[in-house]
C-alpha cells in the first residue's frame, strides 16, 4: 500500500496536475456530446488526430457519429441525427417560435452543422480486441 505522504507528494507534482485536469475534462463532457475538441484538449493532441479517434471509436462501437444542425440565430443545436440532411430538408427552432421570431423555420442547407459523437452505453456491443 502506497503511503499517503507519498500519495501527496504526487498529486502536488506534475503528474497530480496533469491527472487533475483529464479528471477536469472528464467531469465537464457530456457522454451524449462528445465533441472533438473535448478528446482534442483530453489528448493534447491536434484536431486530425483527434477526429480521426473518434471515427475509430464509432468503428469500434464505443461512439456513434451525430449531426447536429445549429440555429443561425442562437447558435444552439436545434436537430440532429444520425444521417446528414438533405438541403431542402426544413428545420425549425423552437426558441425562436417561442421569442415570436418572424423566421424559425430554416432549410438545411442555411445551417451550419456540428459533428459530436455519443457514447455507447451498453457494453455488449463494445469490441474485443
Amino acid at each position: 500500500m502506497l503511503s499517503p505522504r507519498l500519495l501527496k507528494r504526487i498529486d502536488n507534482s506534475f503528474i497530480g496536475r496533469i491527472v487533475s485536469d483529464k479528471r477536469d475534462i472528464i467531469e465537464r463532457t457530456n457522454p451524449d456530446k462528445i465533441y472533438i475538441e473535448n478528446v482534442r484538449s483530453f489528448f493534447n493532441t491536434s484536431f486530425g488526430i483527434a477526429k480521426f479517434l473518434c471515427e475509430k471509436a464509432v468503428d469500434f462501437g464505443y461512439f456513434e457519429k451525430y449531426y447536429g444542425y445549429k440555429c443561425p440565430i442562437h447558435g444552439n443545436v436545434i436537430y440532429s441525427s444520425k444521417t446528414e440532411l438533405e438541403g431542402d430538408q426544413e428545420v425549425y427552432c423552437g426558441t425562436c417560435e417561442d421569442l415570436g421570431k418572424e423566421k424559425f423555420r430554416y432549410f438545411a442547407n442555411e445551417l451550419n452543422t456540428v459533428v459530436f459523437y455519443r457514447l455507447i452505453k451498453n457494453k455488449e456491443k463494445y469490441a474485443v480486441g
